[in-house]
């Protein structure tokens, strides 16, 4: 695939999440895709370990939404700024296997994405967001 091809793709992830579309979703990655991030030293591998990564993040946030700010790509991979934005509303568990209770208060984390695609989905994902700057905002200390 090329960047005009992978570009449609990613846009229509943030979309489905957004609208909670979890079968759009699944079906944008393939079985064997890769979810890595800088907090966990064992990525997650398949399609149901992101989804359940995904359904977590919604039920802590119940109306999280991410924007897309700046993207751009070179052959087969896609990188893209994005804005998480939502409201602490549910359990979180943090990387240290650690649940925090919802604390009521709305955030806005940056994060950037590197997808790597192939055939009209997502084979490989690395994360990077400003944890730092959303445990501030949840009023908690990293």
């Amino acid at each position: 695939m090329n960047v005009e091809e992978n570009q449609p793709v990613i846009d229509a992830f943030v979309d489905a999440f957004n609208r909670r579309d979890w079968d759009r979703v699944e079906k944008l990655h393939t079985e064997s895709v890769i979810y890595r991030t800088p907090d966990n030293p064992k990525p997650k591998k398949g399609r149901a370990a992101v989804l359940d990564l995904f359904v977590g993040y919604v039920s802590a946030f119940p109306d999280a939404r991410n924007r897309k700010e700046l993207a751009f790509g070179r052959e087969d991979w896609a990188c893209a700024e994005y804005v998480f934005m939502g409201t602490h509303k549910g359990p979180l568990t943090g990387a240290d296997g650690k649940v925090i209770q919802g604390t009521k208060k709305h955030l806005r984390v940056p994060w950037v994405s590197m997808y790597r695609l192939a055939g009209g989905q997502i084979t490989e994902w690395h994360v990077y967001w400003d944890a730092l700057g959303m445990w501030a905002q949840l009023g908690l200390k990293p």
